[in-house]
């Protein structure tokens, strides 16, 4: 049941889902149609950092994987990019170009990404290779100038051993050849201290010669650490805007909303649409359902005709199926008179009542149907009578059990109809006197069933008046315009002690909502009769 809920709910308010989607995406495809199209550039850098050459151990690649990630925060820094806008001559401030330059590292590898965003292709390319040369440039100088400056001291640092290892070689030579005044064993003993000075200077020696050799070939490698694994190229299609996904994430918001509206208002919306709805609010029984049913009216447009009045059209079977559970309803016990109103005005009880008068007196009935809302009266309009004479007319005669002359004749076989008669200007103590109490009797006398049409329940105490008059009531709801609390008062009020509330009618359910049962067996393509007539939608 919950998803013929949804259902409903989808069919009723398609038109506004349709909408949202074709608001939001047609707004979203315009703007991103007018927005200027940007074009993105990609450079791949590769960090490769080996301190050893020809072997690459896992402290390189940790080593590369760090360096990878600092590099990412210091290419967007502000020396890259200004030294780039300065060589390519662009009319462009740090701030406005950084803006569009985004870089990214990849995981777990030593590239490193570097995209361009410009309204231009080619000038996005040439931007993304010219920061990315740049930086290489900067890393090389930075690095390179670090060794030279290591370098530039290892020199000094040998020269000054070269000195000292040559001093000290000279005072051995000069010590064996004898000029030295002193005695042999100091003469020795000398010898000695020198020759064990000179190994310690020849021994630093080669450990500067070692470190100059390193620092050799980490200078040849500091121009290679990075370098551009793949050079930017012009881009052929466009990045943003990205119409067709912009216009079908649009379409989606729009449909999203639209539907959250739509169950928002079914939230708030207290009225009752289905037969489940109906009961849950009366606890009673629903009868039938009518659907809102295209009906003819005469060239002036007005006195509609009555839908079950024509047996070749189908829409009349719901008031035959009215008819029949309005039988079952009350096989226990004797029900001669009936009346049926409605908890507001405007809910189709009198055209309900006039449907049900005509199927009844088709099934061989006598039907007396009487116009009992001596405030709004409306039968006489529907079966084309006369309303200067009728209920009112009977209230005031000597006799209420001689009703032939205040009765007419409606045109259906079987079926004739009390008219309210003229407005008086007490109707309540009219209808609350003994002489209605006697004509309910009488009228019952004249026909098999007799149906009473009254004010609505909760807009005057009439209908609480009439129901303990008769022998059943039944209460007309219409379909999203009776409200559940207002249906559920009306109830309340006609049931008194000794009142028997039937049923309910669900009126004018939209065609193919919940409730109503299509007929689809036709008894065949309706005509109209001679003069112009129109169509209208009543119920």
């Amino acid at each position: 049941m919950e998803l013929r809920r949804y259902w409903g709910i989808f069919r009723k308010w398609f038109w506004l889902m349709a909408l949202g989607i074709i608001l939001s995406g047609g707004t979203s495809y315009a703007v991103s149609k007018s927005l200027t199209p940007i074009y993105a550039a990609t450079v791949t850098l590769q960090v490769n950092q080996v301190q050893n050459p020809g072997t690459a151990g896992y402290n390189d690649l940790l080593l590369s994987e760090r360096l990878t990630k600092t590099y990412s925060e210091l290419i967007r820094k502000r020396p890259v990019i200004e030294a780039a806008i300065q060589q390519l001559e662009l009319n462009e401030t740090y701030e406005t170009l950084v803006s569009q330059v985004s870089v990214n590292s990849v995981r777990d590898t030593q590239l490193i990404q570097v995209t361009v965003k410009h309204p231009q292709p080619q000038r996005a390319a040439d931007i993304a290779n010219k920061i990315a040369e740049v930086f290489i440039a900067e890393i090389a100088e930075t690095q390179g100038g670090q060794v030279s400056s290591a370098r530039e001291g290892l020199r000094q640092q040998l020269a000054t051993v070269t000195n000292q290892i040559r001093n000290t070689a000279g005072d051995i030579e000069r010590l064996r050849a004898g000029s030295d005044p002193r005695t042999s064993e100091v003469r020795v003993a000398e010898e000695a201290r020198l020759q064990s000075t000179l190994s310690q200077y020849q021994l630093i020696y080669s450990q500067l010669v070692k470190s100059e050799q390193d620092l050799a070939m980490a200078e040849a490698r500091s121009g290679g650490g990075v370098r551009i694994a793949d050079p930017a190229v012009a881009p052929l299609e466009p990045t943003q805007p990205k119409v067709w996904l912009n216009t079908l994430l649009a379409g989606i918001v729009g449909l999203l909303v639209a539907t959250g509206v739509a169950f928002l208002i079914e939230y708030l919306d207290d009225t009752v649409k289905t037969s489940e709805d109906l009961e849950q609010a009366t606890s009673l029984p629903t009868l039938g359902t009518a659907r809102v049913f295209p009906v003819e009216r005469d060239g002036k447009g007005h006195n509609p005709s009555l839908i079950a009045a024509n047996p070749r059209l189908h829409f009349g079977e719901a008031y035959r199926t009215l008819r029949t559970n309005l039988q079952f309803a009350t096989l226990n016990h004797k029900c001669e008179a009936v009346l049926v109103t409605s908890a507001g005005p405007g809910e189709g009880k009198s055209f309900t009542i006039s449907n049900l008068a005509v199927v009844f007196a088709q099934a061989g009935k006598r039907v007396l149907i009487a116009d009992s809302d001596i405030r709004r009266p409306t039968l006489h309009k529907y079966f084309n009578v006369s309303n200067e004479i009728g209920l009112t007319n009977l209230l005031l005669a000597d006799d209420q059990s001689r009703v032939n002359p205040f009765v007419q004749r409606t045109g259906y076989s079987g079926l004739r109809l009390l008219a309210s008669g003229p407005l008086p200007p007490n109707p309540t103590e009219l209808l609350s006197s003994p002489q209605m109490a006697r004509a309910v009797a009488a009228l019952k006398d004249e026909a098999d069933i007799v149906l009473f049409d009254s004010p609505p329940v909760l807009a005057v105490s009439d209908a609480a008046i009439l129901s303990a008059l008769v022998d059943g009531v039944i209460l007309v709801a219409g379909a999203g315009q009776s409200r559940v609390k207002a249906i559920a008062q009306a109830k309340e009020a006609i049931s008194l002690p000794g009142v028997v509330v039937l049923g309910t009618v669900l009126n004018r359910v939209k065609a193919g909502g919940d409730g109503y049962y299509y007929y689809n067996y036709h008894y065949g393509q309706h005509k109209a009769g001679d003069g112009a007539k129109e169509l209208d939608r009543v119920g």
